[in-house]
């Protein structure tokens, strides 16, 4: 089937495609997550609209407005800021949901999808992982899945795209490790180690009640 496998080296050591979860944890980090939430809101605070080509004719004015019309029918903001987790993982998807209406084909709904649902070919196409291939996919109905990439590269040699993850995931994790050990030194110090003794030859009845006593102490 040609799979092609990401060439983000992060990803690359966690599993591939099945390891962009590892790229969640950046968006645990409350700086990142807010950066990222505002680079999203910068691009759907933004106005638009649809225009047809210079000198449209008839039929390209209708089909400017019909595409206009149908954009403004979903929540087009929504599946903007969806598609924008390219920014972070390289790639994202929408699944188109199409309807029928008085015979033109009408979009119902785009349903955002987890990325580590899909592959990728070496020629770009989209393969969704289905119950009976969960290794290659199947490859995906005409005009059913919008694709967005995001490439921090000067290329666009890698179907997944390249998300500003790949060079995050490293700080991201490194704080939270400093953290973790920080915290762990806040608490030692601010319940250090209490010493507790009796005097008299040993009392199994004195050394129990001692002991929980210190352990009231330390909770």
């Amino acid at each position: 089937q040609n799979i092609m496998q990401p060439t983000d080296d992060v990803l690359a050591s966690r599993g591939g495609v099945a390891g962009l979860k590892v790229y969640d944890e950046i968006r645990k980090d409350p700086h990142a997550f807010a950066l990222l939430q505002k680079r999203k809101l910068e691009v759907v605070s933004r106005e638009w609209k649809v225009q047809p080509p210079d000198n449209p004719s008839r039929l390209e004015k209708k089909a400017a407005a019909e595409v206009e019309k149908q954009l403004k029918a979903i929540d087009f903001d929504k599946l903007t800021k969806g598609l924008l987790g390219a920014v972070l993982k390289g790639f994202a998807v929408g699944e188109v949901m199409w309807d029928n209406v008085d015979g033109v084909w009408t979009i119902q709904l785009v349903r955002v999808k987890k990325q580590r649902r899909f592959r990728m070919t070496i020629d770009g196409a989209l393969r969704v992982l289905t119950r009976s291939n969960t290794i290659d996919g199947e490859p995906v109905p005409d005009r059913k899945f919008i694709v967005h990439r995001h490439s921090i590269d000067d290329d666009d040699d890698d179907p997944y795209g390249v998300g500003i993850g790949s060079v995050l995931y490293w700080p991201a994790w490194f704080k939270r490790q400093v953290l973790a050990h920080w915290l762990r030194g806040v608490e030692k110090h601010a319940a250090p180690t209490v010493h507790a003794s009796y005097s008299g030859n040993f009392d199994q009845a004195r050394q129990e009640q001692l002991e929980t006593g210190l352990r009231k102490m330390a909770n």
